[in-house]
């Protein structure tokens, strides 16, 4: 039931409610980076107010808000830069999936950042929630840790060009860095399906099923958030929206990059079909075998039994029940019989 109500908690509120979807985290985290080609400025606080504090005029701002839980801080920050009460919501609402909404003075972007959980070896996807406007970014996370980490260094080094371009570089910096780390979890279950596949041919389990069952519902559940990122990126290139036009070539290299991927899952997705193909056949295999030897023992004790039931009716007068010889010479007969349909099984290549 708990997995219900995730879905269930908007349900009869109006347009604009802003109920927070997900999990509830540690407290929250803002960090702001305030920099151009010259200088640079970083601040890791909690108090929302240090967002509104005035910055140089050509300098580019990223906001980073981190517990995206406190809808009072979401609400307050997002009408200082009077985003959309509708934007708001689908903000808190975590199950949204990757899409752009353009407005006339800022863009909104639902993106889904992947990671890899070694322990239970599945992926957790997080909603990353990118509102572009002319000379900032806002980020909104659910909990701490991300795929940034490179773009902060390389803002912080002044490494690149990302302090020489604006804001819209900046947004596909961070899409990259998303985008990138996908080829990090096809490394990790092209891995997963390779021990699999070793394993296969040693030995099968109910285990190996029950795991080939997850990495396809993980990789199928990938593949859907992925089409819509390349959704998201056709229609950049496509529309050119002003605030993003500057860095087209950019997003034109990331289309080629989600195309990679897609191909690359794809091929994943079927490796991990083949997978349990080749297990449920091993397994019929074996049950085959182990039918074809019951069956075999069954078609020899046919006869024997045939015969042992004769010779229990104990009628009065019947022939060899007087024999002094008669046990025996039923016990050579039906070890005869058995022979005979031995040599016979194995001729035919039936053993």
């Amino acid at each position: 039931m708990p997995k219900i109500k995730k879905y269930t908690k908007k349900l009869g509120t109006p347009p604009a409610t802003l109920i927070y979807t997900g999990k509830f985290y540690e407290d929250v985290e803002i960090e702001i980076f305030d920099y151009d080609k010259d200088k640079y400025n970083f601040i890791r606080t909690k108090n929302i107010e240090e967002c509104f504090l005035k910055k140089e005029e050509k300098k580019t701002r990223w906001i980073n808000f981190i517990g995206i839980h406190d809808t009072n801080s979401v609400k307050i920050l997002c009408d200082q830069y009077n985003i959309d009460p509708l934007v708001v919501e689908d903000i808190l609402n975590i199950h949204q999936h990757p899409k752009i909404e353009v407005f006339d003075e800022y863009i909104f972007i639902v993106l889904k950042m992947l990671s890899f959980n070694n322990v239970t070896s599945s992926v957790e996807i997080e909603q990353i929630s990118v509102i572009l406007g002319k000379d900032y970014i806002i980020t909104f996370q659910e909990k701490k840790g991300d795929v940034f980490d490179f773009v902060r260094k390389r803002i912080k080094s002044n490494n690149g060009i990302i302090r020489k371009k604006k804001n819209d570089y900046l947004l596909f910096a961070l899409m990259d860095s998303i985008i990138d780390f996908y080829f990090v979890i096809l490394e990790e279950f092209e891995e997963i399906l390779n021990n699999i596949e070793e394993n296969l041919l040693i030995k099968s389990s109910p285990e190996k099923e029950k795991e080939l069952y997850y990495i396809k519902k993980n990789l199928n559940i990938i593949i859907k958030s992925i089409l819509h990122m390349k959704d998201v990126i056709t229609l950049i290139i496509n529309d050119k929206p002003n605030l993003i036009k500057d860095s087209y070539p950019y997003f034109k290299d990331l289309f080629d990059h989600i195309i990679q991927i897609i191909d690359m899952f794809e091929i994943l997705i079927n490796s991990a079909n083949d997978l349990f193909n080749f297990y449920l056949y091993i397994v019929n295999n074996k049950m085959n075998s182990v039918m074809k030897i019951l069956t075999i023992i069954s078609t020899i004790f046919i006869p024997l039994t045939l015969i042992t039931g004769i010779y229990g009716m104990n009628f009065k007068y019947m022939p060899e029940l007087e024999s002094k010889y008669g046990y025996p010479i039923v016990l050579i007969v039906m070890a005869i019989i058995s022979a005979i349909m031995l040599y016979i099984f194995k001729r035919k290549k039936w053993m």
